[in-house]
């Protein structure tokens, strides 16, 4: 009998996603920061068009950068991450009764593990 499996990037991006997920508490804090750094965009912006000017404008850059940074940090860099990393995992997998067999489309490289 054979087994033959291919792994797309969505299907790595997708076990990525479930690992980061796996802690209730990470997900609810990282939402909690997310919303709480929502608000105070949103409260910024509201007083910067409640009273517009120059040293307001200058004010908020600070601010916009650390959104900017922080969408970076969580959806950016962690995408990157998992396609570098999925381009240097086994792409197809085949069982047989013989043993298992990886292949890399990267690299060409066929390796077995046997029974031992």
């Amino acid at each position: 009998m054979q087994f033959a499996y291919e792994l797309s990037q969505s299907d790595f991006t997708a076990a990525y996603s479930v690992h980061r997920n796996r802690s209730t508490l990470s997900k609810w804090v990282r939402r909690f920061f997310i919303s709480v750094l929502g608000f105070c965009v949103l409260l910024a912006v509201f007083s910067f068009f409640l009273h517009p000017s120059i040293r307001a404008a200058r004010d908020l850059l600070p601010l916009f950068g650390l959104v900017i940074l922080w969408i970076a940090v969580l959806w950016v860099i962690p995408l990157w991450s998992m396609r570098r990393q999925f381009l240097k995992q086994a792409r197809r997998a085949r069982a047989e009764d013989i043993g298992l067999g990886f292949r890399w489309s990267a690299l060409e490289v066929e390796r077995r593990l046997r029974r031992c």
